[in-house]
């Protein structure tokens, strides 16, 4: 028996992610039944950015796809079966809302992924209280609570971590149109990140080799990254947009992205990497699930 899984990475949002195109064409190549495997509330009891489980319940419900049936359907038929049996978003399943997620901290980490203000639009500004029972806009005060099932309440804001990620997603995607359109914002970055360290991966035989480039302001302009150092704000590093591709985090302790054939690491600190997953994304007009 053979695992796959075809999302290739886990759900920053609750919701499956783009399933890959080749998936359905392998199964018809391997002509042998499948098990269909669906999950949920596997995100609610440990979203990717949090950093607490939560004590709740996982539910798998298995389908299968028989050696006849796959061939008797053309790969795009057998693609969008794969994508409704697999599909899942666990912050809007109306089933789990019922269901007890408990944690005691479940706003630890939320600035992974929430790092635009909904009141004041201030970027990188999301926080959770010291108690990670609720969380914060550090720049406007504004305040917000979130339960097991990741509802959010509050003066103002979306009903939930998905909303908020949704609006996040075109705010920010009407916003960067506005900017890049603008001649005399050429050379204004449309959001920055301080404290971010960047090195070069390489390797040597088996062995990983980081060399450190240097620790300063990432920037984000409409064709380029760019790295400026924090004493002297010399440039330390600049990366073309059209070059980049591939940017991941990996399990929330760093990011990683290649320049063409470089391959370069960040790391973040307390910042939200995911920010720079979604806006590179937007600039290099690719869909809602990044690069």
């Amino acid at each position: 028996a053979v695992g796959i899984f075809p999302e290739g990475d886990r759900s920053w949002d609750g919701e499956t992610a783009p399933i890959h195109p080749s998936t359905a064409a392998l199964i018809r190549r391997l002509k042998v039944p499948i098990v269909v495997a669906h999950f949920r509330g596997h995100y609610l009891s440990w979203p990717r950015w949090a950093d607490y489980p939560a004590r709740g319940r996982i539910q798998i419900d298995f389908s299968v796809i028989s050696e006849a049936e796959s061939q008797s359907m053309t790969a795009e038929a057998l693609q969008k079966v794969l994508e409704t049996r697999l599909h899942q978003n666990d912050v809007k399943d109306r089933e789990l809302t019922d269901l007890p997620f408990e944690c005691e901290n479940r706003s630890a980490g939320i600035h992974r992924v929430l790092w635009l203000c909904p009141v004041c639009g201030s970027h990188d500004t999301i926080g959770a209280d010291p108690d990670g029972s609720a969380f914060h806009c550090s720049h406007c005060s504004t305040r917000w609570e979130i339960d097991g099932t990741l509802k959010i309440t509050g003066a103002s804001g979306p009903g939930d971590l998905k909303d908020w990620m949704d609006w996040q997603w075109q705010h920010c995607s009407t916003a960067l149109e506005e900017h890049t359109s603008q001649d005399g914002l050429v050379e204004k970055p449309f959001t920055v990140t301080p404290g971010v360290q960047a090195l070069e991966r390489g390797t040597s035989g088996k062995k990983i080799i980081l060399k450190t480039l240097g620790t300063g302001t990432l920037s984000l302009y409409r064709d380029r990254i760019d790295l400026v150092d924090s004493t002297s704000a010399a440039l330390v590093e600049r990366f073309p947009i059209n070059e980049t591709h591939g940017f991941i985090d990996n399990f929330n302790r760093y990011s990683e992205f290649m320049v063409g054939r470089r391959r370069i690491r960040l790391h973040f600190g307390e910042h939200s990497s995911y920010k720079w997953i979604q806006l590179v994304s937007q600039l290099q007009g690719n869909g809602r699930r990044g690069i």
